[in-house]
């Protein structure tokens, strides 16, 4: 509550970070009741500073709903604010509407750009969206080894869409060579993130390996490290997921 009083005090006397900080505690509740229309209040009066995280905060509000009526025109105007800005998760998120026409005229040389903007900064989700936009050919020739480049480099960094998408090529033997081992390894990476599609692929995946197989699998899924915190986990609040088609 200390917090909160002197955040509101600098944030009603002009301090950007300081309604920036206040709006986040309305709406993670901490130190003062939780209150999404207040959060967006502040985020929107740190937005209308220039300030990046809170253009994309409020950004979320308006692709969501929550704390003011949803409005992806709305949502983009401030996704692209902050993409401007060089935040990889408005970049990202910002390339998600130009894919999937969330708002905004579908553009897929716009998604390519900001997606390619967002993986130069490493936040992995961007780098599994290039893989997408690779293997379904969307504004690019389809491409299932450069495909298979991008959910190499989102996976490495844990992330679970990535691990699901590298494991379903070479289990189809897609811009890689077929390989149920490799298929397995990175479902159950997948899978131990609680990613529930990757669970079912290897129910189905451990039915056509043979037992040397399924035992070479295992003894290297023994010696992998557990995955710890992502790199960019201070990132992934508020990005956009992908639709779930495979």
């Amino acid at each position: 509550m200390v917090a909160a009083k002197w955040y509101r005090a600098a944030a009603e006397q002009g301090h950007v970070l300081a309604q920036s900080r206040l709006a986040l505690l309305y709406e993670q509740g901490r130190g003062v009741p939780s209150n999404l229309r207040e959060a967006m209040r502040w985020y929107r009066v740190a937005a209308e500073e220039g300030d990046g995280p809170a253009e994309c905060s409020l950004a979320q509000g308006y692709f969501s709903g929550k704390g003011v009526p949803r409005d992806l025109l709305q949502a983009a105007l401030w996704f692209r604010k902050a993409a401007e800005q060089g935040l990889p998760i408005a970049q990202n998120n910002l390339a998600a509407l130009f894919h999937h026409g969330w708002g905004l005229a579908p553009d897929y040389q716009q998604a390519l750009h900001w997606y390619h903007a967002a993986a130069e900064q490493g936040l992995a989700e961007a780098k599994n969206n290039l893989g997408v936009m690779y293997e379904d050919g969307s504004g690019v020739p389809k491409d299932y080894t450069e495909a298979a480049r991008w959910y190499r480099a989102a996976a490495e960094q844990g992330d679970s869409d990535g691990q699901y998408d590298l494991a379903t090529l070479y289990a189809a033997g897609r811009g890689v060579p077929l390989d149920y081992e490799s298929a397995y390894f990175w479902y159950s990476l997948a899978a131990s993130s609680g990613h529930a599609r990757s669970a079912s692929r290897l129910t189905s995946l451990s039915k056509i390996m043979t037992a040397r197989q399924l035992e070479r699998t295992q003894a290297k899924l023994a010696v992998q490290e557990k995955p710890g915190e992502r790199s960019d986990k201070s990132q992934a609040t508020g990005l956009l997921r992908l639709p779930e088609d495979k």
